[in-house]
């Protein structure tokens, strides 16, 4: 019965081979036309070599007790160069004007409210450098210092000193990783990690760092505290391919029109079985193989003089090639599904 069965299918192959040859010109463009597309993401890799960094990326130190960053927003996007607070106590107001003591370059002034809502829309309608509300109780501070101090910094929604194509970036506090992918270092060429977030630009780390040493040194009655510095992690040694971001929309747009005409040709084929009764929806099935070797065979192939680098360069041969297999499988289903639509081969062609 194996015998048998094995006999069958290889004459079916061999009749639709047969079938085949008879359609030279039909045979030739199936053929074609995935390899021209396929030479289309060579062009595309032609574009940019990517750039090896084989020494790991470190960065400066950065001074967190300086507003520097966005002194330069002065009169634009900060319109009163302020810091605002509440409550309104004693202790609170030694702890600010410590803390804003502490800061290096141009000091902010400082104005206290009641209410927290009251420091928000200040910091608001105003446009302020930000606001700090203390969580502490008036009438606990009467007696003695916070053990405990907490306190939140009200910052403006939008960024001040980073734009994305000229659009203010939100914090996106929400987001553990970049929308993008990027290879290498996030904002590579900024000391301060960039926006964003822009917690360093924006200030955010600055007014943090005083308002806790000015709290340390005031509930240790201290004279100086050790000065504090924030640097990025070094970052290892990575690859810099630009051609990377555009090859993630390309290469799957690409594929899809090399198999446009197949598929068109796929259903016509179907179609006229149904229309005249002929068993030759099989033939499908042969020549796909030629489209599936030379399709590995010009993404796996280094083109070019002096690097080791091809389309897919790191990726398995036989990953590519039982990708392009169950494509053409989809691809066959598919074009079974959609000469559903049509009785006639006249009515596929108009």
């Amino acid at each position: 019965m194996a015998s048998m069965t094995w006999t069958y299918f290889t004459l079916l192959m061999w009749k639709n081979f047969l079938i085949k040859l008879r359609h030279k010109t039909e045979l030739f463009i199936e053929i074609a036309v995935p390899v021209a597309f396929s030479c289309m993401l060579i062009a595309i890799r032609a574009i940019a070599f990517p750039d090896v960094i084989d020494t790991p990326t470190t960065y400066e130190a950065n001074d967190i007790r300086t507003l520097s960053s966005i002194s330069g927003k002065y009169q634009t996007e900060i319109k009163q160069w302020q810091i605002n607070y509440a409550p309104n106590h004693t202790i609170i107001d030694q702890l600010m004007t410590d803390a804003v003591q502490m800061m290096g370059g141009p000091q902010p002034t400082l104005k206290g409210f009641n209410t927290p809502e009251e420091v928000q829309r200040f910091v608001m309608a105003e446009a302020t450098i930000a606001g700090v509300v203390f969580d502490v109780n008036i009438k606990d501070l009467d007696k003695e210092y916070p053990k405990k101090l907490k306190f939140s910094l009200r910052f403006p929604g939008g960024s001040r000193t980073g734009k994305i194509f000229g659009t203010t970036t939100t914090w996106m506090t929400k987001k553990l990783f970049p929308m993008q992918f990027e290879q290498g270092p996030r904002n590579r060429n900024k000391s301060d990690g960039g926006t964003p977030p822009g917690y360093i630009p924006e200030g955010f780390a600055t007014l943090q760092n005083v308002i806790s040493a000015s709290y340390i040194k005031l509930i240790g009655q201290l004279e100086e505290i050790p000065y504090v510095t924030v640097q990025r992690f070094p970052y290892k040694p990575y690859v810099d391919d630009p051609i990377i971001m555009a090859m993630e929309v390309m290469v799957a747009f690409i594929i899809l029109l090399s198999f446009v005409y197949p598929c068109i040709q796929a259903v016509k084929h179907v179609t006229t079985e149904k229309e005249t009764q002929l068993k030759e929806a099989m033939k499908l099935w042969d020549c796909r193989h030629p489209y599936i070797g030379l399709h590995v065979c010009i993404l796996k192939v280094p083109w070019f003089n002096g690097f080791s680098l091809a389309v897919f360069t790191h990726t398995s041969a036989s990953l590519l090639l039982v990708f392009f297999l169950i494509y053409i499988m989809g691809l066959v289903t598919f074009s079974f599904m959609m000469s559903s639509f049509f009785t006639k081969q006249m009515s596929l062609e108009r």
